[in-house]
């Protein structure tokens, strides 16, 4: 997560969430890029800015100073969470050992609640299910084709690929290739977005993408709230049989990074029952 807000409930729900690293908008450049490929490789990273309010937090908790419901330990649980606020602060220098902060925070059931912890991590795993099944049905693209995601009718929720710099962006970065972005198009007409069709194609106005899009071009998949899945829609009677979208769908592997972000176990895996969850998601061939 690219964020301007240091703020340590933002940084526990991200990480709850499945996010592998949070980073604030100051960073410079290069080092966006070496994070972003870090992450890629598997690997996870905390600001450094931020690592004091995670500390700070931890320490409040194990003195018994905070008095909320996030802070219902034991006094044996209270000295563990300090002895190791205490042991990692002196190892601050790398920056995978600040993420154990926050891990362990969240992995003795006190960032948030458990309750928070489910919305969060249920909300991730459909997220993680609806973007898999996006590389399922179409694993990679013809260089002419325009790929259309409809959210029609609105599903409501907080769905990946309902925004549409998002999607674009979710697009280039799982299938590693850039020239996706710009050929992505959300159908939500509640957002500003509406393609409809017509004898020549798909008709949208608003949002990126507008214009008339051929049949001859176009990939749509149609999201299915009861699944959280997308599904290729398969012909529409208004093209004469002039939408192939099979003849622009290509096999393809998956790209390092749709592994790491939807098949590898994300690193709460290991701390909360249920954050490595498939539910449908891609396996690993």
């Amino acid at each position: 997560m690219l964020t301007s807000y240091p703020d340590e409930e933002a940084v526990f729900a991200a990480i709850v969430a499945g996010a592998s690293g949070y980073l604030l908008k100051q960073i410079r450049g290069r080092d966006l890029i070496a994070a972003l490929e870090a992450v890629g490789r598997g690997e996870s990273l905390l600001d450094p800015a931020v690592t004091e309010k995670v500390l700070e937090r931890i320490r409040r908790i194990a003195t018994g100073t905070v008095t909320d419901g996030l802070a219902r330990l034991t006094a044996q649980e209270r000295t563990i969470l300090a002895l190791v606020a205490e042991a990692l602060a002196r190892r601050l220098s790398a920056p995978r050992l600040a993420l154990a902060l926050p891990a362990v925070f969240v992995g003795l059931g006190v960032a948030g609640g458990l309750e928070r912890q489910d919305t969060y991590l249920a909300t991730w795993r459909r997220q993680r299910t609806e973007l898999a099944s996006i590389l399922e049905a179409a694993p990679a693209l013809d260089s002419k084709a325009t790929l259309v995601l409809s959210l029609v009718p609105d599903p409501g929720g907080f769905q990946a690929t309902r925004v549409p710099y998002l999607a674009s962006a979710w697009m280039s970065l799982l299938r590693n290739d850039p020239s996706v972005a710009g050929r992505t198009v959300v159908a939500l007409p509640g957002w500003g977005s509406d393609c409809r069709p017509v004898a020549a194609g798909l008709s949208c106005t608003g949002g990126p993408g507008p214009g008339l899009h051929e049949w001859d071009r176009l990939v749509v998949l149609r999201f299915d709230p009861a699944s959280f899945q997308y599904r290729l829609v398969r012909e529409f009677p208004e093209s004469a049989g002039a939408y192939r979208p099979r003849a622009l769908i290509r096999p393809a592997p998956l790209s390092e990074r749709a592994l790491s972000l939807l098949v590898r176990p994300r690193l709460l895996a290991r701390l909360l029952p249920g954050a490595g969850a498939s539910d449908a998601m891609l396996t690993a061939p």
